[in-house]
Formats: structure tokens, C-alpha cells, sequence
């Protein structure tokens, strides 16, 4: 029977010094995993949050700014967006346009009630070109039909007149 062979003993020197050098490097790596650990841990979660947003404006209409919104009162495609960015461009603020039926003339309607509207309707007639401006609930507004916002002060139907 053939037993073992016998190691010399410059080999279990070289076998020892091999299991205590990788020994060695797994403890080595064991404590820089864990000092990059702590170390990363203690910089990201432990750490002040830095404030990475930017303060919003108030976006809330005072009672002295006029809301307006516009109605499309013609056969052309989009005609009281146009209108509406044309308003946006001067400074108003304006709601989503929306449709109406069709009529002949442009009419400016607004607001009687707390701060009359009626310098900031006839400013924007003139930029409009718009002559007919007339109260909220009077002349021809009954027949139009357009669903505006109650937050409306002024409401402008562009008719033909205007394409």
C-alpha cells in the first residue's frame, strides 16, 4: 500500500506562509469593507440634507388683477388660444380658452362687481380690436352659449369680426 507522501518540510513552510498571507489579505479586505462602510454611511445618511429646491411663487390672482377667459366663437381651429397667449404675452392672466357657438361680432363682458372691469376690458379691446364691451348679464350674452369660469371677471367671445 502506498501511503502518503511526506511532505518536506521547505514545502509546509511555503504551504503555512500561504494560509496566513490569504489569511491576512481576507482580513485586510474584511476592514476596508467595513471602515468604506462606515465611512460612507456616516457622510451620506448621517448628514445634513442639502435644501435642493427653489421657492415656488405665489401664483394666487389678487382682487386687482383681472382673470380673463376667452371663447372661440368662430370656424377657425384654436382662435381663443391665440388670443388668449396674445393676452398672456401682455401680462394678463388668463384661463383655459374654450369654445362657444358661433356669432357675427366680438364681445368683451365684464365684471360690475368689487373693482369694476371696465378700464381693463376697454384696454384690452383696444389691443383687440374689440368694440362691443358690455356688462356681465347684459346684451347679447344670453344667447351665447359658453360654459366660462365663475373666477372669470372678463370674458371675451371672439367672433367672425375678428378671424
Amino acid at each position: 500500500m502506498a501511503m502518503a507522501e511526506r511532505l518536506e518540510p521547505r514545502e509546509i513552510k511555503n504551504s503555512v506562509l500561504l494560509s496566513i498571507v490569504f489569511f491576512a489579505g481576507f482580513v485586510f479586505v474584511a476592514l476596508l469593507g467595513w471602515w468604506l462602510s462606515s465611512t460612507v454611511r456616516n457622510d451620506v445618511f448621517l448628514s445634513e440634507p442639502e435644501e435642493t429646491f427653489e421657492e415656488v411663487p405665489d401664483t394666487t390672482v389678487g382682487d386687482d388683477t383681472a382673470v380673463i377667459q376667452v371663447a372661440n366663437g368662430t370656424n377657425l381651429v384654436d382662435r381663443a388660444g391665440e388670443v388668449s397667449r396674445r393676452l398672456q404675452q401682455r401680462d394678463f392672466v388668463t384661463l383655459n380658452p374654450i369654445n362657444a357657438d358661433t356669432t357675427n361680432q366680438s364681445t368683451i363682458f365684464y365684471s360690475t362687481e368689487g373693482a369694476g372691469r371696465l378700464a381693463e376690458a376697454q384696454n384690452i379691446g383696444a389691443e383687440l380690436g374689440i368694440t362691443n364691451i358690455v356688462p356681465l348679464g347684459e346684451g347679447e350674452q344670453s344667447e351665447i352659449t359658453a360654459e366660462f369660469d365663475p373666477e372669470a371677471d372678463i370674458q371675451i367671445v371672439i367672433g367672425r369680426d375678428a378671424s
